[in-house]
């Protein structure tokens, strides 16, 4: 057993040691050689107590086995025990089977011998549907009695699970409870062109209930801009021309394929904030300052999901004489009508929503494999527990292969004494789904530590949300990471394989050839997982990883009772190969954060992305901006003065680095982990103080999607809709936000040289 020392209390603690009675001067010399001595050997016990060899090239022998331990042990019979435990009943945030899962994964972590486990509580506010008054969604005719209600609940179709007494009624989180009644109008997917066209049309949308179909852009941002535009309640539901491309037949969807059956309906938040609603900005510990539901930024109109079912009973009552744009038609076997209807006098919608607010745990388990040489540098590996309903892709598909991940490093230390050299954290988070709960406040929570010794964050949401081909996202330092990883992971497509692609990185590349760089389309993270807290606040750098369809879109049953176990080993993952290969990416992307030397962070290719994200932000707003007396030379000045300094940074420094000084190799990772959170601005970006990067955040109308240069974008986004006086008010704005984004690109720059 490798004994360490440890420094306690203004001593170094080891083994007791008998002392003779000398003087006391001579006493403090011996103390003082002694700890000398043990300090020395710590270091050097600490430098190579599980590298087994300490040379360049034995290193490299040792970290390919380790690679190849991997890529051999992780194992998709494991996979799948992990998969159906996960499964078995409903786990929806701060409900008991929520926090029995949570106790799961703790155990689950304990037993496989991780060095420190805990479980985090968080009280914060939730969203539930009223057990005892269901939401009711009706047709009523012109005496007030209902000719059609939709469904509250979705059908049982194949899985007992789907018949477990506790699975939730239709509803979506933070909804504001009350009842709309009116004519409903049709928006099509809800985005803000769509509402734009209906007022080109002269269709008055106040205090009109609207209906839309899921897709496009985040359920929360419909939301919104249906209050922005006078609406008095939303419907959702999912199309089958989005979600049923075979039909509607019953063969043609779940439980026969992977599509979703007409009563099927999508539970989801539409929450646009992150974190608790009642604690801003700050962690919801006890003695955390609370706003009132009415004070806190929460949806102020009523919002339902129904099956597609029930919107054709709705929408086949809208007049025939306004119909849709033809690209608005969806799937159903009706003309897409844009109303207002019911055509027929006097019948309404009537909508009665009781979801309401409820103050609940959110619940992260946090586990530690220590590392031995950087135990204060940490690498960072999450996904959520919770889920709306079964949830066996969304998440617990990953949630399953982060427990096969650790179980196999785990079973690596064990077999081989290896440790990782920086230490590996691996987060369970708690309320994901409600806006990314867990992980904003445990981020809140531990700023701090996180600013200074947070390496990266990798995070799979769920593994297969298709199985085409990868899709990744993630920021410029992680790129050549990605591409690395993807390389080392044997295709787990055999006809793709049989074709001559025998890596995951060569199926992607075939379907999303970035024609510009010859290599695979990377996206830019949104705020639709748990990386929003590292990377738009915290600037530690972040990815995401997932197999994926050709569309890109979200698998038809998603958040749909019919995600189920079944669903997943039987007609999306047979065998859970692509769920191991994720897995295996994951691990080999972590293991090398962890791992190597110096850090593998890509600081010259940021250097080229940002040349390339400003010659299109130039070409597209340049000519205005200069119109009204706006300049970019300074930007594009500290645009080229980071990309020189980051060639110059890896040409001169870290080529001729010597690894052997132990020193030097952190001087260089800390000027590498320095690099992202060069670009984060305290302040926050224009009007929205809770995202902190300047250089990519989440569209401000669309959650999901990241966007470059985003202070900008949403500054001349609609200005010549604005009043005159408050025109002139942005542009002074504008002005302020380019100065900014040159300084704080130039610090960029400044921060990759060695002197000050």
């Amino acid at each position: 057993m490798q004994r360490e020392l440890t420094y306690v209390g203004g001593r170094l603690s080891g083994p007791t040691m008998a002392r003779a009675m000398v003087p006391r001067n001579l006493l403090w010399s011996g103390v003082l050689a002694a700890a000398i001595a043990f300090f020395i050997a710590g270091v050097l016990l600490g430098r190579f107590a599980f590298r087994g060899e300490s040379t360049g090239g034995s290193n490299s022998r040792r970290y390919a086995k380790a690679a190849q331990y991997l890529l051999d042990k992780i194992d998709a019979s494991s996979l799948g025990r992990f998969l159906r435990e996960l499964t078995r009943r409903p786990h929806v945030a701060g409900l008991p089977e929520n926090e029995r899962l949570a106790q799961y994964v703790a155990d689950t972590w304990r037993a496989q011998g991780l060095d420190r486990v805990e479980e985090l509580r968080y009280d914060v506010l939730l969203s539930y549907p009223d057990g005892q008054n269901p939401n009711l969604v009706r047709v009523v005719d012109e005496t007030g009695q209902a000719v059609f209600t939709a469904q509250t609940h979705q059908p049982p179709l194949h899985s007992p699970e789907e018949r477990d007494p506790s699975v939730l009624q239709n509803f979506n989180a933070y909804s504001a409870p009350g009842q709309a009644q009116g004519k409903v109008i049709y928006v099509n997917y809800g985005r803000e062109e769509d509402f734009l066209y209906l007022q080109s049309q002269n269709i008055s949308l106040k205090d009109h209930i609207v209906i839309a179909r899921y897709g496009k852009i985040f359920r929360g941002n419909k939301a919104y801009l249906c209050e922005q535009f006078g609406c008095s309640a939303l419907l959702l539901y999912s199309d089958p021309a989005d979600g049923a491309p075979l039909g509607q037949s019953a063969d043609a969807a779940y439980p026969n394929t992977v599509y979703m059956p007409s009563a099927g309906a999508q539970l989801g938040t539409v929450y646009r904030g992150t974190g608790d609603p009642l604690t801003p900005i700050y962690p919801s510990l006890e003695s955390a300052y609370r706003l009132s539901e009415a004070e806190a930024e929460l949806p102020r109109i009523p919002v339902q999901p129904i099956s597609a079912d029930d919107a054709y009973q709705i929408l086949k009552l809208m007049p025939p004489t306004a119909a849709a744009p033809a690209d608005w038609w969806g799937g159903l076997n009706l003309t897409y009508g844009l109303g207002p209807g019911p055509a027929r006098p006097g019948w309404t919608v009537l909508m009665d929503i009781h979801t309401h607010g409820e103050r609940a745990n959110a619940t992260n388990v946090i586990a530690t494999l220590r590392g031995y040489e950087e135990p204060d540098r940490y690498v960072l590996v999450g996904n959520h527990r919770d889920a709306w309903i079964l949830g066996a892709i969304d998440p617990s598909s990953g949630t399953a292969a982060m427990l096969e991940l650790t179980r196999v490093l785990a079973n690596l230390r064990k077999e081989t004494g290896w440790r990782p050299r920086r230490s590996l954290v691996f987060c369970s988070w708690g309320a994901e789904e409600y806006g990314l709960v867990g992980s904003t406040e445990w981020v809140q929570h531990h700023r701090q530590q996180l600013a200074a010794r947070a390496v990266a964050y990798l995070n799979v949401d769920l593994t297969i949300n298709g199985n085409d081909t990868l899709r990744a996202l993630g920021v410029p330092l992680l790129h050549d990471l990605l591409f690395a990883a993807a390389r080392t992971v044997p295709n787990p497509d055999p006809e793709e394989v049989a074709a001559g692609r025998t890596t995951v990185y060569d199926t992607w590349l075939l379907h999303r050839l970035d024609n510009a760089t010859g290599r695979p389309q990377l996206e830019l993270p949104g705020d639709g997982s748990d990386f929003k807290g590292f990377i738009h606040n915290e600037g530690v750098p972040s990815a995401d990883l997932a197999y994926d369809t050709d569309s890109g879109s979200s698998y038809p049953l998603y958040h749909t009772l019919y995600e189920t176990y079944y669903m997943v080993t039987e007609l999306q993952d047979r065998g859970l190969h692509f769920t191991t290969a994720v897995a295996q990416m994951w691990g080999e992307m972590a293991r090398r954060l962890a791992d190597d030397p110096v850090l593998p962070f890509g600081v010259v290719r940021y250097g080229t992305f940002l040349q390339e994200a400003f010659s299109v932000l130039e070409a597209h707003f340049g000519p205005r901006l200069r119109q009204n007396g706006v300049t970019l030379d300074y930007v594009r000045a500290a645009v080229e003065e980071f990309a020189e300094a980051a060639t110059t940074f890896q040409e001169h420094f870290l080529r001729q680095l010597d690894l052997d000084d132990p020193l030097a190799v952190r001087q260089a990772n800390d000027i590498l982990m320095g690099v992202e959170r060069s670009f984060l601005d305290p302040r926050g970006l224009p009007d929205r103080p809770d995202y902190n990067h300047v250089i990519f955040s989440p569209s401000s109308s669309d959650g999901y999607s990241g966007v470059v240069f985003p202070g900008l974008v949403d500054l001349l986004h609609d200005l010549d809709r604005l009043p005159a006086d408050r025109r002139a008010a942005q542009w002074q704005k504008i002005k302020l936000h380019v100065s900014v984004l040159s300084y704080i690109i130039g610090s960029a720059a400044h921060g990759l040289q060695q002197d000050i």
